[in-house]
């Protein structure tokens, strides 16, 4: 082993020792994402994105005005900022409730930001210097090619804005966070505090803790660490630009991608060192561990090292597409494998980091570099080291483990003294409803500790029965080898991320009588049909065939269409479905709306279903003409009118226009009230926002009330709009002005008009 690991090491374990003090103490963790924890509260309290208009970007530039402000260094300017006390105290945050301001100084002014530092921090002038310099070259330059451009939606101004503050609630010495990008700087204010998620800034901006703005204690230039996690968090907001509400994982793990991408990969090594040591937590059910963010860091470089670099990473920023189904997509379009096989192949990578091939990294600090750097000590004696197991005997009496779905479980066992020559065989069985794929890898082991590799000699898929029991041989040659559980995911949903198998393995002596064999090809569709035509949208469903006829969960869908008839002979000349999700459990009716069909055009559909023996089934033919696409606005309401007035507050009353002027039943309405008249569709766009119902089919009486008028409030104007399913806006209404004043009637007569 290298000179230069043992260096590393003793900085390592002191960083490992602490961390998992901590994690096994009921201590808070030392360092959290607070972009995450803000993004939490949104998840656990299910509060959506806000619905604007599809012309939002305009109508925000109109809200601003027309020329962006002018700025000049030494100026001071008022934050909005998070106030951490409550998280770190309780665990929770509630941004409407855990916003502070602060007061801060511009600093310094770069070609695409603005750098400010709150009153009364002194941070060497140099640091700021180098701070905005490695934002210029290292982050915005590097990045933007890849993550895009930052959004725009608010100020007119191209820059950013980066405020190194004071974090309240937080502590070097406790729980602490070094940035945060916040999603609520992206809305008005008022639409960010009606959304819950505090009060906005009105500007695209990433925070930066003023505890991390520090030199380094070997060079005296600024902390590469506080560059590493700026690019980390401004990754998040050119992801929010893309897609607001991607999945966390691949969120996270773009924004691990950025810190190699901007050249300041050694500030990930604790996260890629944590997954080296536990791999076992879920790629896909985010639970903010260190571990995490190392799986979704080697994933995104695996991902890169094989399917086309940087601009693997790009297509999947940027496509319409989230979560497994994004990358299902995008390597179905650009290498026809599908994301199953690619989750299998890194796994096989993260054991073994192969010279090349599928199974192989392209850079040296992979996970078996982090497991050799901590075998060179011996502790894998005391703890897990990357293997949950290292038997040192094949024969192995029963035991039962957890896996989350999208994970991978390692296994080493090694052939003990008097069993030499003798063959073994073991059985797995796994309970419930899981796509599973369990691999017994024949290893070599290569030199010995603290320097030990392993070379893959052969590698046998072991099959399992529908009803999750399977079989695998251990060959009397096999002195080391190692068994790979990966589950893949839950048959009770199409992306469900977040559920966790349990299973049973054991060994025993002698050669297995018979393994378990897949013979049987899943059961053909037979009830493949069009369900329903909305416009230039069609919707197909069919039941879920099994794996072995109608028993287990097959492995794939192909679905394919053509505006002529489809058959399996030339079923490749069909143009692919994208974004099908994987089978459910068999007997499933599932349901499926293909995007981006032609409109007005004949359409027939095939659907192929293949198990992961390679069997294959075909369904039914399907066609039918796809409808037209839907240009057709709701109407304009023209019927607005009083309801009842009451206290600083009135009730609304109109008929429900419909989804195509006058037919149907649309999709949002837009409700706005102002102080002053509303004559001008901008100044319909700068009134307050009230929620209000969904629309009901056309022609019912529905009814909206407004709350909270200020004091002394005499007169208020009124008027709506209507968004169908496809985007399209219908006028502003007939404008409502409501007298209120002395005429409010009391409490009691209000609760007669409701």
């Amino acid at each position: 082993m290298s000179g230069n690991r043992f260096s590393y090491l003793l900085v390592l374990l002191l960083a490992f020792s602490i961390g998992n003090s901590q994690a096994h103490s009921d201590e808070k963790p030392r360092l959290f994402d607070a972009t995450a924890a803000l993004r939490d509260f949104r998840l656990k309290h299910d509060i959506p994105l806000f619905e604007l208009p599809a012309d939002r970007d305009q109508t925000r530039k109109e809200l601003k005005g027309t020329v962006p402000k002018i700025r000049q260094l030494g100026e001071m300017e008022v934050f909005w900022i998070v106030d951490f006390t409550n998280f770190t105290n309780l665990g929770y945050l509630s941004p409407n409730e855990d916003k502070t301001y602060t007061f801060a100084e511009l600093a310094r002014i770069s070609p695409h930001a603005y750098l400010y530092v709150e009153m009364g921090l002194g941070i060497d002038s140099d640091l700021l210097d180098q701070m905005v310099s490695e934002f210029e070259s290292a982050i915005y330059g590097k990045m933007t090619p890849v993550f895009g451009m930052p959004p725009d939606a608010l100020d007119e101004d191209p820059r950013v804005t980066i405020l190194i503050a004071t974090f309240l609630g937080t502590s070097m010495f406790g729980a602490t966070a070094a940035g945060y990008f916040d999603d609520a700087n992206q809305y008005t204010d008022s639409e960010a505090f009606y959304m819950n998620l505090g009060h906005s800034n009105e500007q695209e901006m990433i925070y930066i803790n003023k505890d991390f703005v520090t030199r380094n204690m070997f060079t005296n230039q600024l902390d590469p660490l506080v560059l590493g996690l700026f690019a980390h968090e401004y990754q998040h907001m050119l992801h929010w630009a893309r897609d607001p509400v991607e999945d966390v994982w691949i969120n996270e793990g773009c924004s691990e991608y950025a810190m190699f991408l901007s050249e300041f990969d050694d500030t990930t090594d604790q996260h890629k060192e944590m997954f080296a040591i536990s791999p076992t937590d879920s790629l896909t059910s985010w639970d903010n561990t260190l571990s995490q963010y190392g799986g979704s860091y080697f994933f995104m470089r695996y991902l890169g090292d094989h399917y086309g670099g940087n601009s693997a990473i790009e297509a999947i920023t940027s496509s319409q597409f989230r979560s497994l189904e994004g990358i299902h997509s995008f390597l179905q379009s650009h290498s026809g494998v599908t994301f199953p096989e690619v989750f299998h192949n890194w796994g096989m990578a993260n054991m073994l980091d192969t010279s090349s091939g599928d199974y192989s990294y392209s850079f040296e600090k992979s996970p078996p570099y982090w497991r050799i750097l901590y075998e060179s000590v011996g502790l894998q004696d005391l703890m897990p080291i990357f293997f949950t197991l290292r038997l040192k005997s094949f024969n192995v009496p029963e035991f039962e483990a957890f896996l989350p779905v999208w994970t991978h479980e390692y296994y080493l066992l090694q052939r003990a003294a008097g069993e030499a020559g003798q063959p073994f065989h073991g059985t797995i069985e796994v309970d419930g409803d899981y796509r599973v794929r369990v691999t017994y890898a024949a290893l070599q082991q290569v030199g010995s500790f603290p320097d030990v590799t392993y070379n893959l000699l052969r590698e046998d898929p072991v099959q399992l029965s529908p009803q999750g029991f399977g079989t695998f041989n251990i060959p009397g040659g096999d002195n080391h080898a190692a068994l790979i559980i990966s589950c893949l995911s839950s048959g009770h949903g199409p992306s469900i991320t977040n559920a966790t198998m349990t299973y049973r393995i054991q060994t025993f002596p002698g050669a297995a009588g018979a393994l378990v064999q897949d013979v049987t090809a899943p059961a053909g569709v037979d009830d493949l049909l069009i369900e329903s035509i909305v416009d230039d949208r069609m919707t197909l469903s069919w039941t879920a065939p099994g794996d072995d006829g109608m028993s287990g969960m097959a492995n794939l869908y192909d679905m394919r269409y053509s505006t002529e008839p489809l058959t399996p002979d030339n079923f490749a000349t069909g143009i692919p479905v994208r974004n099908l999700a994987f089978p459910r459990s068999p007997g499933t009716v599932e349901q499926f709306t293909p995007p981006d069909l032609p409109a007005e055009t004949t359409l027939y559909f095939l659907l192929k279903i293949e198990d992961d023996a390679g069997h294959t089934a075909w369904s039914n033919s399907a066609s039918g003409i796809n409808g037209p696409a839907d240009i057709i606005p709701p109407a304009s309401i023209t019927d607005l009118r009083i309801q009842s007035v009451g206290n600083l507050r009135a009730a609304l009353l109109w008929s429900a226009p419909g989804d195509d002027g006058v037919d149907g039943t649309a999709k949002s309405y837009d409700f706005r009230w102002s102080l002053t008249p509303i004559t001008t569709l901008m100044e319909f766009r700068q009134a307050q926002i009230v929620p209000g119902p969904n629309p009901a089919p056309a022609g019912t009486p529905q009814s909206v009330q407004i709350d909270e008028i200020p004091e002394d409030t005499e007169v208020i104007y009124a008027a709506l709009r209507t968004i169908d399913d496809s985007g399209n806006v219908s006028g502003v209404s007939n404008v409502v002005q409501i007298p209120l004043g002395t005429s409010a009637v009391s409490e009691e007569l209000w609760g007669l008009y409701k």
